[in-house]
């Protein structure tokens, strides 16, 4: 029997208590469940509170060391409001506060002072994310400031004291071929995480999916992409689905925040839950017909909506990986924003391993490395999953899927090698994989 390894409650972060005006219960409810099922401690009054309670010590034994989350509204401003012990903790509270605007109601004076951000008017996806940008933590940047430089020149210059030789400038961005062009915004500021599952415990192995990564790796590495070796994650066989979640988080914490690029990349076995249809990821560990195993797709979705980078791009080579799609058209889970999601196949579809790389990520990266003919300069999402799509098409392979969000589909993903002037076959993929017809 396997060990049950017990995780202990998050102490890093204090809980966040909720102080509403009764007429804002119904918003008190949905802010609490969004924040638990997001892994915060909640302490709801209405959900704690039982007959013989003394409202008043119940109260304050919740306030003690909370972060205090204030609904405003003109309800909660009404001098005469039910828990007045509240009023009190929350102008108390300091930096604890968290006001949340609830209605539009003009913010008293002794608010006016605080970012209050408003959930009136937002939908419920952007609600949730308004919210949980609200209460995570400030976070400090990953990378050094740029040294600033005045307007008149000033601090450009060495300084002639120190007897320091001259700062070379930086290197302007380089074309990767004579007549190529710079690598397209987004990446050199972005992070990636690929993650292979080939060799498994209970199931057929996969070798052409390490290969696939490792290809895909050098691409990504390229010039004509930019992407700096220390923001790409690999996760190698990885054995426990935490382990996806985990490189996940730090993926996402390494891509600046508004204008970089995340991209997420699985290829192995995946499945469909017979419950609720969703794609599962394995791992080396996973079983067949054991769901627990997996690793649940929407844990990723969710992830990746709630980051705050500006282009999100998911590419999934597995079994059934169409099911993803199914998920992030539905009308409950958090719409992804900004972002192009490519499956190797559709929900009901086996993918296709391939030799020596994985079908689908084979066509992408025949589509990198040969570009395409006619096509633009640069070649973004929509461009590259159309390409390798044709390439599927031609060669009777299964038919990828896709999902766009916010125009992710013109997120930039590399130069057009096809508009070189002098144009060689690629030196990464065989002959007859990058010719052969069914």
């Amino acid at each position: 029997m396997a060990d049950v390894v017990e995780q202990d409650d998050d102490t890093s972060s204090p809980p966040l208590y909720i102080s509403y005006a009764p007429d804002d219960a119904g918003w008190a409810e949905w802010i609490a469940w969004e924040l638990d099922a997001a892994g915060y401690q909640v302490r709801l009054d209405r959900w704690e509170r039982s007959a013989g309670d003394n409202a008043i010590q119940r109260i304050d034994a919740a306030l003690r060391g909370s972060r205090v989350i204030a609904l405003l509204s003109a309800a909660y401003y009404e001098p005469l409001r039910d828990v007045v012990l509240e009023w009190t903790a929350v102008f108390a509270s300091g930096e604890r506060l968290i006001p949340l605007r609830v209605d539009d109601t003009e913010t008293p004076p002794l608010f006016r002072a605080l970012v209050t951000p408003s959930l009136v008017g937002l939908d419920p996806q952007e609600a949730r994310r308004v919210l949980l940008r609200a209460v995570a933590p400030p976070r400090r940047p990953h990378r050094p400031p740029p040294f600033p430089r005045r307007p008149d020149g000033v601090g450009d210059a060495p300084s002639r004291q120190s007897g320091q030789a001259p700062r070379a400038e930086a290197t302007p961005p380089r074309d990767t071929e004579p007549g190529g062009t710079a690598p397209p915004p987004g990446w050199s500021r972005g992070a990636a995480l690929l993650t292979a599952v080939h060799t498994y415990q209970s199931q057929p192995d996969v070798p052409s999916a390490a290969q696939s990564l490792a290809a895909l790796r050098e691409v990504l590495l390229s010039p004509r992409v930019g992407l700096p070796a220390a923001a790409i994650r690999v996760l190698d066989n990885p054995t426990d689905p935490r382990e996806i979640l985990d490189a996940l988080d730090a993926t996402i914490d390494r891509a600046a925040l508004g204008d970089g690029t995340l991209f997420f990349f699985y290829v192995g076995h995946g499945a469909v839950s017979p419950v609720s249809g969703r794609l599962l990821l394995s791992t080396a560990d996973s079983r067949p017909y054991t769901p627990h195993s997996y690793l649940d797709f929407a844990q990723i979705r969710d992830q990746i909506a709630y980051s705050a980078v500006s282009r999100r791009l998911v590419v999934l080579d597995c079994c059934f990986s169409g099911a993803a799609l199914d998920a992030l058209a539905g009308p409950v889970p958090a719409v992804i924003e900004g972002s192009y999601v490519m499956a190797s196949s559709a929900a009901t579809e086996v993918s296709r391993a391939g030799d020596r790389f994985t079908a689908f990520t084979g066509a992408l990266l025949e589509v990198l490395a040969d570009g395409l003919p006619n096509g633009p300069a640069i070649l973004d999402a929509e461009a590259l999953f159309q390409g390798a799509r044709q390439i599927c098409l031609a060669r009777g392979w299964p038919v990828p899927q896709r999902q766009v969000r916010s125009s992710g589909d013109r997120i930039p993903i590399t130069t057009n090698p096809w508009r070189r002037a002098e144009r060689r076959p690629p030196t990464d993929l065989p002959e007859e994989r990058r010719h052969a017809r069914p």
